[in-house]
Parts: C-alpha cells; sequence; structure tokens
C-alpha cells in the first residue's frame, strides 16, 4: 500500500490593516539608509494591526478566506492549528477563538475538530504542519483536512535593532492528500 501524497493545498495570507513605509518613512526618519531596509533586508513595508484587529482576528479572515474560497465548510476540517508567539488570553488555545469566528459566518460548527495552539515562533509553524501532514498520512483524519494557521503580532521597543523587522499577520494553509501548492517528503 502506497502512503498518500500529503502537503498545502491551498494557502492565505491576512495582514494589518495599518502599513508603515519603510523606505520612503521609517528610513529617513531615523536617518538611514533606504536601501537598507529594502535591498538588506528585502522589506518594503510592515504591517500592523488596527485598534479593531489582533492575533485571532486576522488567523480567523486568513482562515475565512482560505475556506470560502476552497468552498470548504467546518465538517471538511478536521483539525485546526494555531502557531504563534504572540498571546491572546493566557487561557485557552486561540485555534478555540478562531473557530467560534468561523461559526459566525460558516453553517455547522468545529466541535469535532481537534485544536490546538503552539508557541515559539517560526518553529511552531513548522512543528503543526508536520503535526498535519502526519496525521492526515496516518490516515486517522478520516478524509478530513487540516488547517494550520500562524500568526503573530511583533512589536519591538523604538531604537530597537529589531524594529525595523516588526509586523503582523497571519497565514492560514490547508493541508491535505493530493496537494495543489506543495507536496511533503
Amino acid at each position: 500500500m502506497t502512503e498518500p501524497t500529503v502537503g498545502i493545498d491551498a494557502i492565505e495570507i491576512w495582514t494589518g490593516k495599518c502599513k508603515l513605509d519603510l523606505a520612503e518613512t521609517f528610513a529617513p526618519a531615523r536617518d538611514e539608509d533606504p536601501k537598507k531596509y529594502t535591498k538588506g533586508l528585502g522589506l518594503r513595508a510592515s504591517s500592523f494591526p488596527d485598534t479593531y484587529e489582533d492575533i485571532v482576528t486576522m488567523a480567523a479572515n486568513a482562515a475565512h478566506r482560505l475556506m470560502d474560497r476552497k468552498g470548504l465548510e467546518p465538517e471538511d476540517i478536521g483539525r485546526i492549528d494555531v502557531a504563534t508567539e504572540s498571546s491572546f488570553d493566557k487561557s485557552k488555545p486561540i485555534s478555540t477563538y478562531v473557530a467560534g469566528c468561523l461559526e459566525q459566518v460558516f453553517e455547522g460548527d468545529f466541535h469535532h475538530a481537534n485544536k490546538g495552539e503552539r508557541k515559539f515562533a517560526c518553529i511552531s509553524g513548522t512543528q503543526a504542519l508536520d503535526d498535519a501532514f502526519n496525521w492526515i498520512r496516518s490516515g486517522r483524519n478520516r478524509g478530513r483536512k487540516a488547517l494550520v494557521i500562524s500568526t503573530d503580532t511583533a512589536l519591538y521597543a523604538r531604537d530597537d535593532p529589531g524594529e525595523a523587522t516588526q509586523g503582523a499577520g497571519a497565514v492560514a494553509m490547508l493541508i491535505d492528500s493530493e496537494p495543489d501548492v506543495v507536496a511533503f517528503s
């Protein structure tokens, strides 16, 4: 028996509504060469959450956009994993809030879906992808897909060396068999 091909079937992003142009605004304010950001870091702008945005709303909006585009309903999703380094309420997983937001716009619910949260910047997103991959490959998904979302708001103190790399956004990825975007080995 051959193992199914598993990978990313779809990707959607959502960034904060506010934007800071690094070359035209940030660099001149810091009396720095704009190429430090555009060529050195490969950045043109940083996004920031507006007053009504946070890691949950950005994650939910990216997931909603993905599910809507793929024509999915809650019963199609068997797992929601959220990776972040930010905190929301320091209590239950962010994925439960994301599921609640999605239940406001889709028929049905996500009560059947496993929900989890991982903390630790970029590696947590990679770990969530790996878990979803293994969950589907093992057949434990029972035909359902996994939703893996990385979401974060990173803000640094003024004049901190990381200040130019701060920003906010979310990436929602649909993990499934016979993926359209990329297959994992």
